[in-house]
């Protein structure tokens, strides 16, 4: 106990040394006072005098410290050279005198100064800020260069698998060289405009080469995309990642785009298309606008007669037969796509499409109230009425509200009864089909 007593005591009166000697060491000078002064600048010893002379001139104390000081600035810029050099040489001399007093200095054993007469701890702290501003620096260096080396950055990866071309840029890579052979002075457009007339003028069976070739570039492409590995700050699709597409990716992952396999047989074109495929050809000599091209196009398929849109009717069915046997053959081949499930695009409905589905609702609902009104009024009107002839026999009506005439032989009266049978046996066949399935809009209509 008292060995632990005497422990606590030691390491109570050490921290309270240590704590006298920092204080001491804070309400020290930085500079030792028995230290030799530090040499006396030229502007020092200028403004000295100069601070005299305004002093003298202003007796009554008007002007401020910092009013003198503003003067005696403006008066060492207007200095002449000999002041100048006279104030350099009793600086020059001031130096001597430093140096030759530094020499016999030695500051006082646990003084806490160095050397120079400065205070040890104050040069230590001195020394670490400096350090301190050096790391912040570096540090904002090397901020200001990560900032602009992601701004020079390639907003796509050099490494991601390159682009698959199509049939026309592997046709143009191949035909621009021997063109530039034969014609060493062609420009760049010319050369373009030269390479897409030669491709348009290119049959089916001309283009086959080359769009082969652009399957297998495809082929290419989707096996390297699967197995890239994106380097540091590219997405899986090779792109930059900005701080906004990386909180936006954060929140939602966005779906990346599917690859289509080239081997897949492609959907038939419409018989409007076809249409427009062969029309094209036919205008290809008049040179037309796009757009103009577009709305001939259109008004002439608006004007072409039934027996000519069959005619692309009936391709477009061919064109789908051979479609549908092509891809059965396809997923066959392929069981992972045939695994896929089939997307159903919803339909948005339009403001237009709404009105008239309402106009529609209204309209059946007008209908089954018309229905009912006639149900009830054909329960009072099924029987016919029929006139006296001559001969004694009247004309039975058959169902409605319509009536007999008169008739001079007997066999109307035999006609409107079968008629009469006949439409009750269609009416119970009504009634049954209409248990089985509605009747359309049409039909109630009519």
């Amino acid at each position: 106990e008292k060995n632990e007593k005497k422990g606590k005591k030691e390491k109570k009166e050490k921290k309270q040394k240590k704590e006298m000697k920092e204080k001491k060491e804070k309400k020290k000078p930085l500079r030792d006072p028995k230290a030799p002064k530090p040499p006396i600048t030229a502007y020092r010893f200028f403004s000295d005098d100069k601070r005299k002379e305004i002093k003298e001139k202003d007796g009554n104390n008007e002007l401020s410290i910092g009013e003198i000081n503003s003067l005696i600035g403006t008066a060492w810029k207007e200095v002449s050279e000999d002041d100048r050099k006279r104030y350099d040489d009793m600086n020059a001399e001031d130096i001597k005198r430093f140096e030759k007093e530094m020499e016999s200095y030695k500051p006082e054993e646990g003084s806490g100064y160095g050397p120079d007469g400065t205070l040890i701890a104050a040069q230590k702290a001195k020394a670490r800020e400096k350090a301190e501003r050096a790391k912040a620096k570096k540090e904002a260096k090397e901020e200001k260069d990560r900032l602009r080396r992601a701004k020079n950055a390639p907003k796509k990866d050099p490494n991601f698998p390159k682009a698959a071309l199509s049939a026309y840029q592997l046709y143009r890579r191949e035909k621009t060289p021997e063109i530039k052979d034969a014609n060493p002075d062609i420009d760049f457009g010319e050369l373009s405009k030269k390479i897409g007339a030669n491709w348009k003028e290119l049959n089916d069976q001309g283009r086959e080469k080359y769009e082969e070739m652009a399957k297998e570039d495809k082929r290419r492409f989707i096996a390297e995309v699967q197995a890239y590995e994106p380097a540091e700050g590219y997405n899986a699709e090779g792109i930059l990642k900005s701080k906004a597409k990386d909180e936006d990716e954060s929140k939602k992952k966005k779906k990346s785009k599917k690859m289509v396999d080239p081997d897949r047989p492609k959907k038939p074109a419409n018989a409007y298309q076809l249409f427009c495929r062969d029309r094209r050809v036919e205008l290809k000599d008049e040179n037309l606008a796009m757009v103009e091209l577009s709305k001939r196009l259109g008004s002439e398929w608006k004007e072409l007669s039934a027996d000519d849109k069959a005619k692309y009717d009936k391709a477009l069915e061919e064109a789908k037969e051979v479609y549908k046997k092509e891809m059965a053959e396809y997923l066959k081949n392929n069981p992972a796509a045939a695994a896929e499930k089939p997307k159903v695009k919803k339909e948005k409905a339009t403001k237009a499409k709404k009105e008239k589905m309402e106009v529609d609702g209204e309209a059946k609902g007008d209908d089954d109230d018309d229905e009912e009104e006639e149900e009830e009024d054909g329960s009072g009107s099924d029987s016919g009425s029929g006139s006296d002839s001559d001969s004694g026999s009247g004309s039975g009506s058959g169902s409605g509200s319509g009536s007999g005439s008169d008739s001079d032989s007997g066999s109307g009266s035999n006609d409107s009864e079968v008629s009469s049978d006949e439409n009750d046996d269609d009416s119970d066949n009504d009634d049954d089909d209409d248990g089985d399935e509605k009747p359309s809009k049409k039909a109630k209509k009519k």
